[in-house]
């Protein structure tokens, strides 16, 4: 079994237990949490930990690699909306520029 035909397999099983703790990325989770997502990418899909972020409520302070939106409003710059990698080790959150299909809350102990 190739990489590619265990990630659709996995895929499909997680498409079957939407309601059973997966839930369709057209609903978005609270901002800012962690989540697990499966992600719709060019070659296969594939699972990460990810955060989503609503328009204007993350300030960029120098964090954010990116173009941030501007909020005329406040005078402030935010990160855009959308799906952020959220990266264990490091302070940098990666935008995924993929489609999300599906996340799913995790639990994330107390340390």
């Amino acid at each position: 079994m190739t990489t590619e035909t265990v990630n659709e397999h996995a895929v499909g099983q997680s498409r079957s237990t939407v309601g059973l703790g997966w839930v369709e990325a057209t609903t978005k989770p609270a901002d800012h949490n962690q989540v697990a997502v499966i992600v719709n990418g060019e070659r296969y899909k594939y699972w990460a930990r990810a955060m989503w972020v609503q328009k204007f409520t993350l300030e960029d302070t120098g964090s954010y690699e990116g173009g941030a939106d501007y909020n005329e409003a406040n005078d402030t710059y935010y990160w855009p909306e959308g799906w952020y990698e959220w990266n264990h080790a490091e302070e940098i959150h990666w935008r995924i520029s993929e489609p999300v299909i599906l996340w799913a809350a995790v639990e994330v102990p107390n340390v």
